[in-house]
């Protein structure tokens, strides 16, 4: 299994609206890109762990994306392309 390079982990803080949340990274709160627009309300509780990967284009207004979030024992893939590339 290839996980995306420089993932880093942090805790989900809140969710703004559908394409954004905030994440605790190493205690500095960090605006990411929520790449998945739907609901998941069994993902999103303040504290789930979440997995996140710098984005640092200048034309964003997010820094980061998120790509995982753990549920219970099982990292659940939060960008569509991400999980065949997993497996390649």
């Amino acid at each position: 299994m290839r996980l995306p390079q420089g993932l880093m982990k942090g805790r989900f803080l809140s969710r703004p609206n559908r394409f954004a949340t905030w994440i605790d990274l190493d205690g500095e709160a960090v605006y990411c890109h929520m790449p998945n627009p739907g609901r998941m309300l069994e993902l999103l509780h303040e504290g789930t762990e979440m997995w996140v990967v710098a984005r640092p284009e200048s034309e964003r207004r997010t820094t980061h994306q998120i790509v995982l979030a753990r549920h219970g024992e099982t990292l659940v893939s939060l960008v569509s392309g991400t999980p065949p590339e997993l497996f390649l």
